[in-house]
């Protein structure tokens, strides 16, 4: 039966009020998360909220000029260490210093506070400076393979495979206000792991402020020189009027880190291949409104 044009105002009317709620509500969840955030910076020290909402704002997704991109996707830095093989570097560089790969240079030692660790593995072939296959939790790769049942699963049986195990950390700078990605692979592994170790400790990884700087190590050929980072106590608590923003981020992370392994973990179910498409970056998770995630795994510098 033909419906009535009574009928079609009728459920045109509702359309435009389900969407007039929808969009209320999304305001309603984005004031409460505005209103927190307020009081996060509300309780820190007078000369570090200036920074600290500085750090929020760049975090927000809903920026001018971003509107068609779906918003903007923001990542922390990676830090990166200055190699004797590096490319280019921040203009007063030296070689062991810290830098990041947004061209920041970092105080040595750079005083952190741990928020959240996980694993990853990321595989070369020989030859070969694009990696093949990434495991964002050193358990499942992007592909939907099992990383322990992979004949290059990291130190299979005691060997070096062409798989490399990582450790990446997202920390907070001394005084809250970077975050910033540490990824300890390779010969700096040992010194994520102490990290790991030392802030398992405590009753939360930012209970304490580790410093972390670089150290000069000569090959076995000794055909050249090269530095690994190292990790270091400083005995000094988190100031505690941190905590609030910590808890905060730490939070946005962990939401990040359960879209990537959810649709890791949907996908690899009915056979595609996962690399694209996974919320590697904070957009849209910042003010709890994420629908699309997006990005792409960044492998350029693993």
């Amino acid at each position: 039966m033909a419906k009535s044009k009574d009928t079609d105002v009728k459920e045109a009317q509702e359309a435009k009020e389900a969407q007039a709620n929808e969009e209320n509500e999304e305001a309603v969840v984005m004031k409460v998360e505005e209103t927190a955030l307020t009081k996060i910076v509300s309780g820190l020290p007078p000369e570090v909220a200036e920074k600290v909402t500085a750090l929020l704002a760049s975090m927000n997704p809903n920026k001018p000029g971003f509107e068609e991109m779906g918003g903007a996707r923001w990542s922390p830095p990676v830090v990166k260490v200055h190699q004797p093989t590096s490319g280019d570097m921040p203009g007063a560089s030296k070689q062991g210093d810290l830098y990041t790969d947004t061209g920041d240079l970092l105080p040595r030692p750079l005083e952190i506070i741990p928020v959240y660790m996980h694993y990853s593995h990321v595989r070369f072939e020989p030859g070969n400076n694009n990696p093949t296959c990434r495991s964002e939790d050193g358990k499942r790769s992007i592909y939907g393979d099992i990383c322990k049942d992979c004949r290059d699963l990291p130190f299979r049986d005691g060997n070096k495979t062409t798989c490399n195990k990582s450790m990446e950390v997202y920390a907070f700078d001394k005084n809250c206000t970077k975050i910033l990605r540490l990824q300890f692979s390779k010969t700096s592994y040992k010194a994520g792991s102490k990290l790991y170790r030392q802030a398992s400790s405590s009753p939360v990884p930012w209970a304490r402020i580790y410093a972390l700087d670089t150290e000069k190590k000569t090959r076995q050929n000794e055909t050249g020189v090269y530095y690994v980072l190292t990790v270091t106590p400083t005995g000094e608590d988190t100031n505690q009027q941190f905590f609030p923003l910590i808890e905060h981020v730490y939070s946005v992370v962990s939401e990040v880190r359960k879209q990537v392994l959810s649709r890791i973990e949907d996908r690899s179910s009915v056979g595609q291949q996962v690399a694209d498409n996974l919320p590697t970056d904070f957009g849209g998770v910042v003010d709890g409104n994420d629908k699309k995630g997006g990005g792409q795994p960044d492998f350029s510098d693993m």
